[in-house]
């Protein structure tokens, strides 16, 4: 029986493209994967905003510099995300246009670069923000990304047991194997299967497509190292986060 769980194991191997921040800002010759910063949109969009005011460049994704896209996001050309300028959600998920958006276009549109407002970053940030590691000397370093594919990740244990069929088997004798075997892609990724910290949120009705990591060298801190993870959903996008 141990045999058919761990086949289901390495049937359930997914690919996975991780990011690696690089040194310099992204140049002016057209959209760049990046963090905090050279976001493009499409002619005539503003600069998005809610309660709280500016909303807060987080990550963009040109997915023609991705090397494997999951299917959920193959009919995009770049993903734009941005965050409350004060909170994440506090129930640790959230509709997009809910405390944060993703702005997703496809190849047929024209993109223009975005205009940071001069404002974004002027004024007192409050000490109670845990979403970004920054004060008012040190707002988010713009980074460009690149991309490395991984051919090998594999769902955390949690995910991995919402697989497996409802009937007895051992931990102790499962468990061995699994760590044998199953390697989970950490870091900032496009597909591939979520890096849970606080235990797996598997979500059958829907599509993981990307997360985004803690990072020091943008100043991206989500709570305690924490991680965003972007669902496609039947209803649309949805976020979830969690931390140590």
């Amino acid at each position: 029986m141990i045999d058919d769980l761990i086949d289901i194991l390495r049937r359930s191997c997914r690919s996975s493209c991780v990011a690696s921040i690089l040194s310099g800002r992204p140049d002016d010759s057209g959209p760049a994967s990046c963090m905090a910063g050279r976001f493009y949109s499409k002619l005539g969009e503003s600069w998005p905003t809610n309660d709280h005011g500016l909303m807060i460049p987080l990550i963009q994704i040109v997915l023609a510099q991705v090397p494997t896209v999951p299917k959920c996001l193959q009919e995009f050309s770049l993903l734009a995300m941005f965050l409350d300028r004060r909170n994440l959600p506090d129930d640790g998920e959230a509709v997009n246009g809910e405390g944060w958006l993703l702005r997703a276009y496809q190849p047929g549109d024209v993109l223009v670069p975005l205009d940071a407002p001069p404002e974004l970053w002027a004024g007192e940030y409050p000490k109670d923000r845990r979403h970004f590691a920054f004060n008012k000397q040190f707002p988010p370093r713009v980074t460009r990304l690149s991309w490395r594919q991984s051919d090998a990740d594999y769902p955390g244990w949690e995910d991995y047991g919402s697989l497996l069929p409802h009937y007895n088997w051992e931990f102790d004798e499962l468990h061995p194997r699994y760590t044998q075997i199953a390697n989970n892609e950490y870091g900032t990724k496009v597909g591939g299967w979520p890096t849970y910290i606080q235990g797996g949120c598997f979500r059958s009705e829907g599509e993981f497509a990307f997360q985004v990591a803690s990072q020091e060298k943008p100043r991206a801190l989500f709570g305690d190292n924490g991680n965003i993870y972007v669902f496609r959903m039947p209803e649309g996008w949805r976020l979830s986060w969690d931390c140590y």
